[in-house]
This record gives C-alpha cells, structure tokens and sequence, in this order.
C-alpha cells in the first residue's frame, strides 16, 4: 500500500481562461512539499497560497473550480482512468489501495446486478429467433 509521500507523477490540466499567474497559483497551491512535521492547517495554508499570490479565497476556489490535477501513480482497475485530486496532495485523503482502486463509473456499472429476464426485457428479440431462423428475408439488402 502507497501512501501520500510516494505521489510521484501527476498531471494537470487548466482552462485557457486562467492566466499564467492562476496557474502559478493553483500549482503552487495543489501540489505542496512540506515536511510532515512542518505542515501547516490546510486552511492556514490556503491563506498563504492566496498571500503569496494576491488573490481572495474565492479567486483562489474559481481558478481551482477551472483546474483539475490526475494522479499518473493512480489508475482504475477496470478501465484506467486516472485518480481524481480534489485538494492539495498533502492534504487529500488518498484511496487506502491504490493498486486496486475502483472508480466511481466502474463501481456503479459493476454494482448493476441484472438479472437474465431483465436483460431479456432490454433487447429486443425477434420471434423467430429461438427459430434457429437466420432471419435473411427480414434483412433489406444493401
């Protein structure tokens, strides 16, 4: 099991409506490198992102609201999508797995419990196609 330390690759990706200093900020704020021992509250630490870069709270959480940050390190089993960051890497509560993280769309396809009469119910069939009918006169041809 991986914890927040071994974070080693991420991607980040910004609408061109932010300026480069936006981006500077929302980096810097994102992706922190603090000690442990030295970390800040998270909201101190905001505080300080917002200083350093002479933004408001609320001008800080509008450029974030345009920015989204992919772990490279966490993917899903099933389909491979990157791991989504909602905070600052040291401060998210990363998944307690990351080798075999589950994300949310997999989980609620692979949840879907059906049953063989309701997938009956889905498709529909042709009558003559328990028939071992091969249905060459109801296919227009091309």
């Amino acid at each position: 099991m991986m914890s927040n330390r071994e974070l080693t690759s991420y991607n980040i990706i910004y609408d061109s409506i932010l300026t480069p200093e936006q981006v500077k900020a929302c980096n810097f704020y994102l992706t922190p490198n603090f000690d442990e021992e030295s970390k800040p509250t998270h909201i101190v630490f905001m505080n300080m992102a917002c200083e350093i870069y002479g933004m408001t709270s609320d001008e800080l959480a509008w450029a974030l609201s345009k920015l989204r940050l992919y772990s490279n390190d966490i993917l899903c089993i099933h389909c491979g999508i990157k791991y989504l960051l909602n905070e600052p890497i040291q401060y998210h509560q990363m998944p307690s797995d990351w080798e075999n993280w589950e994300c949310d769309t997999c989980l609620a396809f692979l949840g879907q419990s059906m049953q063989f009469n309701q997938m009956i119910d889905l498709y529909p069939v042709n009558n003559n196609d328990w028939e071992r009918d091969d249905d060459s006169d109801d296919v227009p041809p091309f």
